[in-house]
């Protein structure tokens, strides 16, 4: 009997196979990498039933590869980064029921109450609101705000020894190459016509397969962050040859986080190098990497030009009524004007929605983080993210002072960047970007591994950034 059940469970795979390949043929026709995606996913799964800590590192690994496929329906009318944001939080939730031991995480509570101030926000909105967008749709954007929370407490159980952590930066680098690559050959007119190219003015916004430029941004800055911890983890025993590859891998995503032509990157670009020289208190080159930058500014004609082009771009819009003066609410590409109606809709609107929110859909479109919060979950919601924040930066800084390590630095730096990316985006409902963010700061700060009061100078001079 055995025998005939593996004969039979043979008969199957040959049409199971050709199946697959006619699904991932049709899938090729709307994108050459949609059915690499598709694979990746079934892989993620398979990795699942035999070691999931597998299946998630799979998912950081591939996970700039998914991104591409935003505009393609697999199942349902749902796209991968649907099926992943959904996933993800899920999959979380599911470890934390089953295991058997959960070291105390810091900020873990204002994390979670934020979480559950959404719950709340968002059956108000659907109780109160029943023309507002379909439930199916809250659910999406519900598990979307619940991606970083789950990144901020998973990954620490995913990476709790030293080893591991070197694995995952060198995991997060080698995803980094598949943006960077791509941003190099649109960048020298390999890649010309992929539709997601984006002007602002003259200037061409460097987008890769992605959705728009910000995207790529995210992962070159990801690919930076992470290519600086690999060196500074295997500085005693890495080679030249792999020190000046990894010195390469930067520059190139310098260039391209360059050329997608963004405000927030090149904040984040001049802040990031000032607090990595202050944090590491090499003083004189954080004061002289101002001024390297003041001067390119000022001599380079080329760097001046897109930086005026993209400056005047946010304002030129308010000038359009009248050119002796500014139309505020076109400020900022819009921006300014949409803070502004929903601050009136906010203040117009009753005790109730006050509290929890005006409506948790509608928020998304507040291109600003924390007005995206004040809009969807109230004042009860926008007070909990703000606590969970001010908890999350407390113990980045408390853990810099302890170890003054790479980790710690980088950790402070993501923080910062994530700041001002969320002036003018709503950062916590971009999964992807979450997933590194948020992960990056967990494991500065939850250092399952890392067990004393403070490391040896050796030690420090090991890892120092």
């Amino acid at each position: 009997m055995p025998v005939v059940v593996r004969n039979n469970a043979r008969i199957w795979v040959l049409p199971l196979v050709v199946l697959l390949g006619i699904l991932l043929s049709i899938m090729a026709t709307q994108s050459v990498l949609t059915p690499l995606v598709v694979v990746i996913l079934l892989l993620s799964t398979a990795f699942l039933f035999k070691n999931w800590k597998n299946a998630f590192f799979v998912l950081f690994l591939t996970r700039p590869v998914i991104d591409t496929a935003y505009n393609y329906n697999i199942l349902f009318g749902f796209s991968p980064l649907h099926f992943i944001g959904v996933a993800f939080p899920l999959l979380t939730l599911s470890y934390f029921l089953q295991a058997k031991h959960s070291a105390p995480l810091k900020a873990r509570r204002p994390m979670i109450l934020f979480l559950l101030s959404n719950v709340l926000s968002a059956l108000a909105t659907m109780v109160s609101n029943p023309s507002e967008p379909s439930f199916i749709y809250g659910l999406m954007i519900f598990f979307q705000s619940a991606n970083f929370v789950s990144a901020y407490l998973l990954l620490p159980f995913l990476v709790e020894s030293e080893k591991e952590l070197n694995r995952f930066v060198v995991m997060l680098m080698i995803a980094g190459l598949f943006p960077l690559l791509t941003g190099l050959a649109q960048s020298f007119g390999v890649l010309p016509g992929l539709k997601t190219i984006r002007t602002t003015g003259e200037l061409v916004r460097i987008s890769g397969w992605y959705y728009d430029s910000s995207n790529m941004r995210f992962y070159m800055f990801q690919t930076i962050v992470s290519s600086l911890l690999v060196i500074s983890f295997n500085r005693s025993r890495m080679s030249r040859t792999a020190h000046a590859l990894l010195l390469g891998v930067m520059a190139g995503s310098f260039y391209v986080l360059y050329r997608t032509y963004s405000k927030s990157a090149l904040a984040i670009m001049v802040v990031g190098m000032f607090m990595y020289f202050l944090l590491r208190r090499q003083f004189v080159l954080a004061l002289s990497g101002l001024v390297a930058c003041v001067i390119a500014y000022a001599a380079v004609d080329t760097i001046r030009r897109d930086v005026d082009s993209l400056l005047w771009k946010e304002i030129w819009y308010a000038q359009l009524e009248d050119k002796e003066q500014f139309y505020t609410p076109s400020l900022l590409s819009g921006r300014v004007g949409v803070w502004e109606q929903q601050l009136e809709a906010f203040k117009a609107s009753d005790i109730i929605s006050k509290a929890v929110g005006i409506s948790y859909f509608f928020g998304r479109h507040a291109h600003n983080d924390f007005m995206r919060v004040l809009i969807s979950t109230g004042f009860i919601g926008l007070s909990l993210f703000v606590f969970a924040y001010g908890a999350l930066v407390s113990y980045l800084i408390a853990g810099y002072m302890r170890y003054r390590d790479a980790l710690s630095i980088m950790a402070l730096i993501v923080f910062a960047a994530l700041l001002i990316d969320s002036f003018g985006l709503t950062m916590t409902l971009v999964t992807s970007y979450c997933w590194f963010s948020f992960g990056i700061m967990s494991l500065s700060i939850n250092r399952t591994w890392q067990k004393v009061e403070k490391p040896d100078s050796a030690d420090r001079g090991t890892h120092a950034a």
